[in-house]
């Protein structure tokens, strides 16, 4: 029985890593206009899907562990905790209809830039032609967080 299970899984990883490629080459994160909230049900199933890519590579002895322009400040230690906290935040329900509490807590920022979102966070960007997310006061990156992330465990 052992096999089976194992095998489910694997399909399961397998789908979640095709599914997390679909939505990350979608073009749901070519922002139009900072109104435009469109991308945010396409952000929380894609950190639902990464967290789960990142804990079986850490279940198979890879963590992914990189902490460059990772907030390491007290909640998070690497990449994977920092996807694990974005996860944690957000109830199940997430990737289909953010409530309006955690849609007030999350907000992306594309390009470089800084300054303050209505909820009152700072935020900074520091990279042109990036797309960065906030929930409070943590920022992950589309590009060099996200994509490198799944680089990374695909090839773990």
């Amino acid at each position: 029985m052992k096999p089976l299970l194992a095998s489910s899984a694997q399909a399961q990883l397998a789908y979640d890593g095709q599914r997390l490629h679909q939505i990350l080459e979608s073009p749901v994160f070519d922002q139009s206009t900072p109104e435009d909230t469109s991308w945010k049900p396409a952000f929380c199933e894609a950190i639902i899907l990464l967290d789960g890519l990142l804990n079986h590579a850490e279940q198979m002895g890879h963590r992914i562990d990189f902490t460059d322009e990772v907030g390491v400040h007290g909640k998070v230690q690497d990449i994977t905790s920092l996807v694990s906290w974005f996860r944690r935040c957000m109830p199940a329900s997430a990737a289909e209809a953010p409530d309006r509490h955690l849609s007030s807590r999350l907000n992306c920022y594309a390009d470089a830039g800084s300054g303050y979102f209505a909820n009152g966070y700072f935020f900074t960007c520091n990279h042109t032609g990036e797309l960065a997310f906030f929930l409070d006061d943590q920022r992950i990156y589309l590009h060099r967080h996200i994509h490198r992330s799944l680089q990374e465990a695909e090839s773990a």
